[in-house]
Parts: structure tokens; C-alpha cells; sequence
């Protein structure tokens, strides 16, 4: 069962760091095209690919009694470019899902 949620936590952090390799060559392209530093908000991300889920979280959030989740600790995460997110996210779930390295020092008798 463990193996299996390894595998799988170790495919969605190569996807996640591939996600944000495209976003970051993204933001470079349009960087260099506009002359100008031009980076895509997480924010503005999920908002171009949902805004009614985007919305939905945020007044589950506040209706939840815990408004301070959506003010400074989500809003300033959503403020993060999305290459920088997938990066962390990415990394976080391949060392979750990597494998343990076993001992081979010891001698068992």
C-alpha cells in the first residue's frame, strides 16, 4: 500500500516540477518578449482556470470562523509566482514519496 502511494506522490512531484519548468520558461518568454519582468500570480492562474471555485474556497474559508486562512497565510501564497508554487508542491511530494535507504552497514547475525 505504502509502495504504491510512493510511486505515486514521486509521479505527481515530476509532474509538478515539469509544471512549473513550463511556467517558469512562460514567464521568460513573455519576460523577454515585453521587455519588461512579467510573472503569472498563482492567483490570477486559478482565477483564469476557475473563478468559481476560487471563490468558493475563499468563502468556505471565511464562513469555516477562520478568516485569518484566507487574509495573510493563502492570499500571500496565491501571490507567488505559479512556477514557484509547483516547485515547492513538487518537491514537497517527491520527498514525501521517496524511498527509504536501508542500512547496509550492518551485519546481521
Amino acid at each position: 500500500m505504502f509502495i504504491v502511494l510512493r510511486f505515486l506522490l514521486r509521479v505527481l512531484g515530476s509532474f509538478l516540477l515539469a509544471a512549473a519548468l513550463v511556467a517558469m520558461i512562460s514567464d521568460g518568454s513573455r519576460t523577454i518578449a515585453q521587455s519588461e519582468v512579467i510573472l503569472l500570480s498563482s492567483f490570477d492562474f486559478w482565477a483564469s482556470l476557475s473563478a468559481d471555485s476560487l471563490a468558493e474556497v475563499r468563502a468556505g474559508l471565511e464562513a469555516s470562523g477562520a478568516p485569518f486562512l484566507w487574509d495573510p497565510v493563502l492570499k500571500t501564497i496565491l501571490s507567488w509566482p505559479v512556477w514557484v508554487g509547483c516547485s515547492i508542491l513538487g518537491i514537497l511530494c517527491l520527498w514525501i514519496g521517496r524511498t527509504r535507504s536501508r542500512d547496509t552497514t550492518a551485519i546481521a547475525f
